[in-house]
């Protein structure tokens, strides 16, 4: 028999991902330019420019929204495509992975004259917004774009534009998961069970053979303080067809999944494990080193299908602390948000990334399909995570364990 335990607070959560990008004529990495006469790319900017259709970045000082501009990029006149409408000069092109925020700030090149920038999806005439470029003074728009991926082009169809801050913020990915804090009053006060009982999706395996016990006991680890602990006693018990009877701890899972796991070895003397596996007891995707001295986290992605995880020992007793369980697949819901000021550099990159992280962050680059495909430690500046081996594509770079920061990458 279960004891199913059913408590107001959930323990689903959701990990927000903002991508966004920015662009202000004014910093470092563009007022230095001068006169350009072949196509450059900042930042994942490209400004397409030739001998006959130069691009111009110079000093002027305007003021908007609290903003102080001290330079500004000149289109000096209309924008040149070829016969396909792809650019070749006066045109500024960045790439979006859906729909988007468009926000431009500008005004035209004559104090006397009002002119246009058009905003066009992959070609010249896929016009999907026009910005009115004020001759007397600074001002704003805001565009969305609807659609699938592509290339945003900005350009004059007559005279020239000056533009000073560009910001594109697309659509928040949002994934769901759930996570299992053992100090939380779902479980800190159950004792000793007998029997298998369910909490918040979490199913404890216990039988008057093979109990479990959730007691006090402090630890700290990322951050977090622990007041008690989940102790399976010994090893995992199973029936014949693999599946669980006793001191096995389970949940499910719609797919592919990032699994946490904070606990650590019931015997401070001996080092143990933590079994993880799929569907059958012998079906182990990881294993997680209970430490005996001393609390520790593991992290471990399940690959596959719909499936039920088991967590066990298979051997003697390991204390757990806290799980947390989220998808590596997404949804994307319409909300927009600004990617906070961390710096991720070069983008686009060809061989290696770099994040300018202000402590010790545990960085993570998921595709846009939500699976994680790079994982590393940056503690300092010159740090670097390795992306040569990816294919060139558009992903998400963000901190792993917690919403500080998230950028999309581009690799070329």
């Amino acid at each position: 028999m279960r004891r199913l335990f059913t408590f107001l607070v959930l323990t689903t959560f959701a990990v927000f991902i903002s991508t966004a990008q920015e662009w202000n004529i004014s910093s470092d990495d563009f007022n230095s330019l001068g006169v350009l006469e072949e196509t450059t790319e900042v930042n994942g900017l490209t400004i397409y420019a030739h001998d006959e259709k130069k691009v111009e970045i110079d000093a002027n000082n305007k003021s908007l929204d609290g903003i102080d501009y001290t330079h500004r990029l000149k289109l000096g006149g209309s924008g040149d495509f070829d016969e396909d409408g792809q650019p070749l000069g006066r045109v500024l092109a960045f790439q979006v992975s859906g729909n988007a925020k468009i926000t431009v700030i500008g005004m035209s090149s004559s104090s006397g004259e009002d002119r246009q920038l058009r905003l066009a999806a992959d070609s010249e005439e896929n016009i999907f917004a026009t910005f009115p470029a004020l001759g007397p003074e600074i001002s704003k728009g805001e565009y969305e774009y609807t659609g699938g991926p592509a290339t945003i082009l900005l350009y004059s169809p007559s005279s020239g534009v000056n533009v000073y801050h560009l910001l594109v913020e697309e659509e928040i990915i949002e994934i769901t998961g759930n996570e299992w804090n053992i100090s939380s009053e779902e479980f800190n006060a159950l004792g000793t069970l007998t029997e298998t009982t369910v909490v918040n999706g979490l199913t404890i395996w216990a039988h008057s053979g093979k109990t479990i016990t959730i007691d006090e006991n402090n630890k700290s680890l990322d951050g977090m303080d622990f007041t008690h602990r989940l102790k399976l006693g010994g090893q995992g018990d199973f029936d014949e067809n693999g599946l669980p009877l006793g001191r096995v701890i389970s949940f499910e899972v719609e797919g592919s999944t990032e699994i946490t796991v904070m606990g650590m070895s019931s015997s401070s003397d001996e080092d143990r494990e933590l079994q993880l596996a799929s569907a059958h007891g012998d079906s182990i995707f990881a294993t997680f080193p209970a430490l005996g001295p001393e609390i520790s986290k593991g992290v471990y992605v399940y690959q596959g299908g719909p499936s039920t995880i088991f967590l066990y020992s298979s051997h003697s007793g390991v204390n757990i602390y806290y799980l947390k369980a989220v998808p590596v697949t997404s949804s994307v819901k319409p909300n927009f948000a600004i990617t906070p000021e961390i710096r991720v550099y070069p983008n686009p990159a060809t061989d290696r990334v770099f994040v300018n992280v202000n402590k010790p962050t545990q960085v993570a680059i998921y595709n846009l399909a939500g699976s994680m495909v790079k994982s590393q430690m940056i503690e300092s500046q010159n740090d670097f995570i390795n992306v040569s081996d990816l294919q060139p594509g558009m992903y998400i770079i963000k901190s792993q364990f917690s919403n500080e920061f998230a950028h999309k990458l581009i690799v070329r």
